[in-house]
């Protein structure tokens, strides 16, 4: 690729939820003062200089080489993260637990790990099914792909007959 841009002097910081981009001013001693001022203005791209950069980034995506050097490099650092805890896990165990206050924002390790299988069994599962459309049964869920009229998970309920056993061989 010929053009690339070069890096704008900003700061992208989040406001409320909302990110914003924030001009990085020097002042006059030469420092530079992060994120001071209004968030900076832009431009919206049109459709097509938008369509353009997707193509860029899909022929990105789609190059044999690039790939290969990608996951290399990916590896590579995982490879060093690895030896990093390796070394270093007893000591940023110790700093943890001197830490007096263990929030959310203190805590080392979080394990995301999850089975969704084990998360509930079948009769939960029924029992959960049952009691939604009991106590939600005018909420609409979907519409119907014929008629294209909105249908509430009552409508859904009656139209699919849930079934009300629960059988051995069946696993969700």
């Amino acid at each position: 690729m010929s053009y690339w841009p070069e890096p704008l002097p900003v700061k992208l910081e989040f406001r409320k939820g909302v990110m914003h981009v924030l001009p990085v001013i020097d002042d006059r001693n030469g420092q530079s003062l992060d994120g001071v001022g209004e968030p900076l203005e832009f431009v919206v791209p049109s459709l097509a200089a938008y369509m353009n950069d997707y193509e860029v980034i899909r022929a990105f995506v789609a190059d044999g080489p690039l790939k290969s050097f990608c996951y290399r490099r990916l590896t590579y650092l995982g490879s060093k993260f690895l030896l990093h805890s390796l070394l270093n896990e007893s000591r940023e165990s110790l700093e943890q637990k001197r830490v007096p206050h263990r929030d959310f924002y203190n805590i080392r390790k979080v394990d995301t790990h999850l089975h969704a299988a084990s998360c509930m069994n079948q009769k939960h599962l029924l029992r959960f099914i049952k009691k939604t459309i009991r106590t939600k049964a005018d909420v609409l869920v979907c519409e119907d792909h014929v008629t294209k009229k909105p249908m509430t998970l009552q409508e859904v309920g009656v139209r699919t007959t849930v079934p009300q056993s629960v059988h051995n061989n069946s696993f969700f």
